[in-house]
């Protein structure tokens, strides 16, 4: 065999090798089909605004006018049912946006003490709505929860926003807080539910939204078992079976590539369909995350 053509093999066989470790990489590792579409039904949107308003931790009174403005004109656009938010800064700061959201009322926001706080809005009134903080664990998680519970003709719905922990400082270093959170999350989701079904619901379905700041899909975050303690206990994946193209979430700042950290996890009860997850388009001065929208049906 000649030089030239041992050389022309060798390249084939490397590019070959390239191709596949980026698919393996980049294809979704929850397999199956992709959830379907839906067109009807209760529409919930989960969005991380950004240190809202202002989009930066101490912000001016016309970036803060500004960013409430353009936010408020997205959710009027994506015309929601449910309106799960994070990195609020408090009650005033939800207060505000409602003055431009006719039609919604806040259920619950939390107050961690802290500019990153959570919320959920809605048009219609929830059962109970409240904040609850993360417990002390050998890796305490930051913050908590908050959680409203809707009823749909003795039908149960109960909806979960989070922010979990930050890579900030290395992504190593915050893979178990953001795992017991998970764990604590889930046996929150465990209780209600029985207390729902022991006061007569006839069925409970649970969606949990928000920032959960890791992913399913990239190498990086391959080690980490948040997302998988969470489906293995029933939930399905608003983005099963679809590529990492269709659902990035966070937009890159030029450091770290764009990844998919914010999702939708879906516990339907008996007669409820569950829809795909969608990334709406939005621009990053507005937020560093795209928002997410999913629907689901009761029947």
């Amino acid at each position: 065999m000649s030089r030239r053509l041992l050389t022309l093999l060798l390249s084939a066989l490397l590019v070959l090798l390239v191709t596949f470790l980026f698919h393996r990489q980049h294809e979704a590792p929850i397999s199956g089909k992709p959830l379907p579409i839906l067109q009807e039904g209760t529409s919930i949107l989960s969005w991380n605004l950004q240190w809202f308003p202002g989009n930066k931790q101490k912000s001016d009174a016309e970036g803060e006018r500004e960013h409430i403005s353009e936010v408020a004109s997205k959710l009027i656009e994506a015309d929601a049912d449910i309106l799960c938010l994070q990195e609020v800064k408090g009650h005033l700061a939800i207060n505000r946006l409602l003055e431009k959201l006719p039609g919604y009322q806040m259920q619950v926001a939390s107050d961690f003490r802290g500019p990153q706080e959570l919320a959920i809005l809605s048009k219609k009134g929830a059962m109970t709505a409240f904040a609850e903080e993360f417990t002390k664990a050998e890796f305490t998680p930051p913050r908590g929860f908050v959680h409203a519970a809707f009823d749909y003709d003795g039908k149960r719905l109960l909806v979960y926003s989070v922010h979990f922990k930050s890579n900030f400082g290395g992504i190593g270093m915050n893979i178990p807080k953001r795992e017991e959170a998970a764990r604590q999350l889930l046996k929150h989701v465990k209780d209600s539910t029985k207390l729902h079904l022991v006061e007569g619901a006839e069925s409970v379905s649970v969606v949990l939204c928000g920032d959960f700041n890791t992913s399913l899909l990239t190498e990086t975050f391959q080690e980490e078992k948040t997302g998988r303690i969470i489906l293995d206990s029933g939930f399905e994946w608003g983005f099963r079976g679809l590529p990492e193209s269709e659902s990035i979430t966070w937009l890159s700042d030029g450091r770290y590539p764009d990844v998919t950290f914010d999702h939708f996890f879906v516990q339907g009860g008996n007669g409820v369909i569950v829809g795909r997850s969608v990334v709406l388009p939005t621009e990053r001065r507005v937020s560093d995350h795209r928002p997410v929208l999913m629907r689901l049906r009761v029947n």
